[in-house]
């Protein structure tokens, strides 16, 4: 089949220090694609400040948003596109969907960007990790 090169894509936002749990903050994320038939499912590393976290993750091109309730103090990795929640990175522990807030697995929005600006708003007290990667479709762009 075809194949497209790919740029790798990280995107780290933190939340200040001594920030309450209701902070809310927005941020630009620009995914620069030209995949126009497929949506970038991101892997997402979340650090809850906290044990008891409730944080939301929306991307407001879609109004669609995602909800965690994390009861540990540890990182969280979220993959969207293979739909698996783990604890810490590199699914060591996978975390099941109950133990992070979610009940019904057909209701669940897994995160997306689009080609161009995605702008998103994260509220909670949780530090942020965008990673993907991004095909790059553009002319002479043939491997």
């Amino acid at each position: 089949g075809r194949r497209y090169p790919f740029e790798h894509y990280e995107h780290e936002f933190k939340v200040p220090m001594g920030s309450p749990a209701d902070t809310v903050l927005e941020y630009n994320i620009y995914c620069d694609s030209d995949e126009l038939e497929e949506y970038i499912y991101p892997v997402i590393y979340a650090v809850p400040r906290g044990s008891n976290t409730t944080f939301t993750i929306e991307n407001l091109n879609e109004f669609e948003s995602m909800q965690i309730t994390s009861t540990r103090k540890q990182d969280l990795q979220i993959d969207c596109d293979n739909c698996i929640c783990s604890w810490g990175k590199n699914y060591a522990n996978v975390a099941s969907y109950s133990s992070i807030g979610w009940s019904e697995a057909d209701s669940i929005y897994w995160f997306r960007l689009f080609p161009g600006d995605n702008p998103i708003r994260i509220t909670g007290n949780v530090d942020v990790t965008f990673s993907y990667d991004a095909p790059l479709k553009k002319v002479g762009g043939w491997l």
